[in-house]
């Protein structure tokens, strides 16, 4: 799936970006699907940095 998913994306990047009426009914669903997962990996990053690194930012003053 992911190989045809990518080899599909500019041809449906092109069709949204030419076609102004389903611009607008696609943006709302790729914002509600990406957020979200972007959330996600950041509260990840963060959460293993934090692990890996043994330090507590909340207590210690000097962090970074």
């Amino acid at each position: 799936m992911i190989i045809p998913g990518l080899v599909a994306a500019p041809i449906v990047a092109t069709y949204v970006l030419k076609n102004s009426s389903v611009r607008g009914k696609v943006s709302p669903v790729i914002a509600r699907i990406f957020s979200p997962v972007g959330f996600d990996y950041t509260s990840s990053v963060y959460l293993i940095a934090i692990i890996a690194t043994g330090k507590d930012p909340y207590n210690d003053r000097e962090f970074f």
